[in-house]
């Protein structure tokens, strides 16, 4: 396989991304490198450097190989070292993207790329997808609500758990159907900022869901009676989606950046970010083969 069809990875937030070159970081290529030299005595790598050992890695193996992350399924790969280096890349988007690359994202799909950035922020807590009757019993599950960690969402507890950085991504279909909407919202203790982001909607247009605004109530009570004033806004200016296929992006990508601070409120509120701006953000939070 030529060198030029080596397809370079997103990788995940938790890689250290020490090289521009690989998602994988210094020791992870020592590992790969210790791994290969077990299995191949008779022609080890040598050197100690993390691009000639990459290079190597690639040379070997471009017969069958056109992505790094392919290393890892190679006879010299110990199953339990292949499943942790996995996680230097973004995850792998469904089949579906290939015929269809604006298809909606499922709870899975979102669950996947926040649970990433998850184990990469202590202090963020990812809650959901949940269907927006999130306080309801559940109709599959006799006795429990349809998302326990809604209803019982404790400021204080997150407080003792060091989680200042809470991200919940909501579908406003009732928990008994199929999906309609994706909508977001992000809670930053330390700032004291809470906010509600609807992609195709502004407040002056619809307000949040009732139960939305009954959780954001519920969140400013547990935070008064802690001394704690936490401001709550929600985008009253920009709808951000003209088409119906991109809400589920929108999500990730607000969450994301509000988590990282690569962006603040004001900033997602001063200027439309176009459905194509974010459709982009699908092949940097997803890669099309792990």
């Amino acid at each position: 396989m030529p060198k030029e069809t080596f397809k370079k990875l997103s990788c995940s937030p938790l890689s250290d991304k020490d090289f521009d070159f690989t998602c994988y970081d210094k020791d992870d290529l020592e590992k790969l490198k210790e791994t290969y030299n077990k299995r191949h005595r008779d022609d080890p790598i040598k050197s100690e450097d993390p691009k000639i050992i990459w290079d190597t890695l690639r040379d070997k193996y471009h017969n069958v190989c056109n992505t790094e992350s392919c290393w890892l399924r190679r006879e010299f790969m110990p199953s339990q070292l292949g499943k942790q280096l996995v996680e230097s890349f973004a995850p792998e988007h469904p089949e579906s993207w290939n015929k269809n690359d604006h298809t909606w994202l499922s709870s899975s799909d979102i669950q996947k790329v926040m649970k990433q950035f998850e184990k990469r922020y202590k202090c963020f807590e990812f809650i959901g997808p949940s269907p927006i009757d999130f306080y309801k019993t559940d109709s599959y599950d006799e006795g429990k609500r349809v998302w326990p960690e809604l209803y019982d969402f404790n400021v204080d507890k997150n407080i003792r758990n060091n989680k200042f950085k809470i991200g919940i991504i909501f579908n406003l279909d009732e928990h008994t159907k199929s999906g309609s909407h994706w909508v977001a919202l992000f809670l930053n203790l330390r700032k004291k900022k809470l906010y509600f982001f609807d992609s195709v909607k502004t407040s002056s247009t619809n307000k949040e869901p009732p139960e939305i605004k009954k959780l954001v109530n519920c969140i400013i009570t547990q935070g008064e009676k802690l001394n704690i004033k936490i401001d709550y806004e929600l985008n009253d200016k920009i709808v951000h989606q003209r088409k119906n296929t991109e809400c589920g992006v929108y999500c990730l990508f607000f969450i994301i950046n509000m988590l990282q601070e690569t962006l603040t409120w004001n900033d997602i509120m001063s200027k439309r970010i176009t459905d194509d701006d974010v459709h982009k953000y699908r092949k940097t939070y997803f890669n099309s083969n792990v």
